[in-house]
């Protein structure tokens, strides 16, 4: 992996984050006075950092022995893998000189969000805080944090590490990355954490305020409750249809899938309608599977929107599948259902809606 250097506006290199990978672009939110206070320099895609050089007797903490606490930002993880037939129930534990920190327990996800603070202390610098995830059988939540090596652990399993740099120069400012999981042997996992450092604990606090989700996050959120409702495709698709003909009769009678004034549910178990709704789901489910590069899919959906244009449907009927698709979706989840599947599954929609447009568009043109 070449190395990855980050270069301020001050100058400063820091080979020591060599190795460090980074995805998305992310913009440091919730700090409506980063632009003066911390500035933003950025190196590769991804990573937000702001490091300025100790000025000469500054108060920058020196390479000796010296317990400067440091507060980490546990923010989000990414791509982590199944165990078995389930989603692993994950924490993060830190370890830095002779301290511990552990985040709560996020239950089956492979895309967990803690959001979480911890403190450790650095004997000296630089330093090496060493991350682990760990896939958490069964029990309750642990406590958000313990300190000493005497913390009595359920049974575990490690799905990953990483190593986080400390610097003496993140006296003058933070760090927010991710880093790319280590498996036993040393081999690059899929897994990514995403970590923010410093010596501030304020300016963690309003990094810990302003977290927003990256777009690879709700891609994984998509992609992980598509797995729960694959096998019943069209038992979903079907309650899609139901709910798009509750909202419209209109598009009931251009689509023609079954007769009208018959709500029947004998009505919505035809051969015509189940198929159909089989097709929906499954275009879907390739928007899904396709979201890391999207421009794949584009003459798909160009081709069904102007399929579909051809029936009747308009513009204006993309909010109603929409809503539809959302309706069938949470009735399936059930409990699993919340505010974060519901955000990835509107932004999964925006790039069907994106593509199906100017076939939509192409029709009322000639």
């Amino acid at each position: 992996m070449e190395e990855l250097h980050m270069d301020n506006s001050g100058g400063l290199n820091i080979s020591i984050l060599a190795g460090v990978e980074t995805i998305d672009n992310y913009p440091i939110r919730g700090l409506p006075d980063a632009g003066e206070r911390f500035g933003r320099a950025r190196a590769g895609m991804g990573l937000y950092s702001h490091v300025s050089p100790p000025s000469p007797g500054g108060s920058a903490p020196s390479d000796a022995s010296s317990n400067e606490v440091v507060y980490l930002l546990v923010a989000e993880a990414t791509g982590l893998s199944r165990i078995g037939d389930r989603s692993p129930n994950v924490c993060v534990t830190v370890s830095l000189g002779e301290t511990t920190a552990r985040t709560k327990t996020r239950k089956e996800s492979t895309f967990p969000l803690w959001n979480e603070l911890l403190t450790v202390a650095a004997p000296s610098f630089p330093a090496i805080a060493n991350v682990s995830l760990l896939d958490v059988e069964s029990g309750p939540d642990e406590p958000a944090q313990r300190r000493g090596s005497d913390v009595s652990l359920l049974s575990e399993t490690v799905l990953g590490s990483c190593e986080v740099p400390i610097l003496s120069e993140l006296k003058n400012g933070f760090t927010d990355l991710w880093y790319s999981l280590k498996g036993e042997t040393g081999e690059t996992l899929v897994g990514k954490v995403r970590i923010a450092a410093s010596f501030d604990t304020e300016v963690i606090e309003q990094l810990r305020k302003g977290l927003t989700p990256s777009l690879s996050r709700q891609i994984y959120v998509a992609q992980e409750t598509w797995f729960i409702i694959e096998p019943d495709l069209e038992e979903v698709g079907v309650q899609f249809f139901r709910n798009v003909f509750a909202v419209d009769e209109e598009l009931k009678q251009k689509f023609g899938l079954i007769s009208d004034g018959d709500d029947s549910a004998e009505a919505f178990r035809t051969p015509a309608l189940k198929k159909h709704a089989a097709i929906v789901l499954k275009t879907i489910g390739r928007a899904v599977a396709g979201l890391n590069d999207v421009s794949t899919l584009m003459p798909l959906f160009e081709s069904l929107g102007r399929s579909h244009a051809k029936r009747g449907v308009k513009p204006e009927h993309l909010e109603v599948f929409l809503q539809a698709l959302l309706w069938a979706l949470e009735d399936h989840l059930n409990q699993k259902w919340n505010d974060e599947i519901r955000e990835s599954w509107q932004a999964v929609f925006e790039t069907v809606r994106s593509g199906l447009l100017p076939g939509l568009l192409e029709l009322s043109k000639e």
